[in-house]
């Protein structure tokens, strides 16, 4: 069982990890799983095809390098299912896997790649963070994100301040 503590920081657990730690890992065995499950389908659609000497013609091939993948949960650690494919197509061409959820040079995901010109752009320059961050949480979340807190409030929400030089 999980057991939870509050602290001076924020939430851990008994083990030490803070809650973001844990959407991190839970982000990373899920997308593995996705990833194992899309593996999973593509041989179990080419399972019959044998080569001339009987042996599968579609088979697991080990996994990637691992390489850095930034999501909405932090950046994740990756190593990809490889698959290797001896089989053509209808017109001959060399088959190739080739994964819909992840493909192969992806390293930021559509929504972390969305957010990073609208920080650059309106955020950084005007302050203003709230397109940038509904872009990534959604409304709701940016909302929530940006909402003031109560000076007694023990919840955990940032402010964002912009400051600017002042001469002396």
């Amino acid at each position: 069982m999980l057991r939870i503590a509050e602290t001076e920081t924020g939430v851990e657990t008994e083990d030490g990890r803070s809650l973001d730690e844990i959407v991190k890992a839970g982000a990373q065995r899920m997308l593995m799983s996705a990833l194992q499950a899309e593996v999973g389908e593509y041989l179990a659609a080419h399972e019959g095809e044998r080569d001339e000497r009987g042996h599968s013609v579609v088979t697991r091939n080990g996994a990637s390098r691992p390489r850095k993948l930034s999501t909405g949960a932090g950046t994740l650690t990756v190593r990809t299912p490889r698959v290797r494919d001896r089989g053509t197509d209808t017109e001959g061409q060399r088959r190739k896997f080739t994964s819909k959820i992840l493909p192969p040079y992806m390293r930021k995901t559509p929504k972390v790649a969305e957010v990073i010109p609208i920080l650059y752009l309106r955020g950084l320059s005007t302050g203003d963070f709230k397109p940038a961050l509904a872009a990534l949480l959604g409304n709701e979340g940016a909302l929530a994100f940006l909402r003031p807190r109560s000076p007694g409030s023990r919840a955990n929400g940032a402010s964002i301040t912009r400051h600017s030089a002042s001469a002396t």
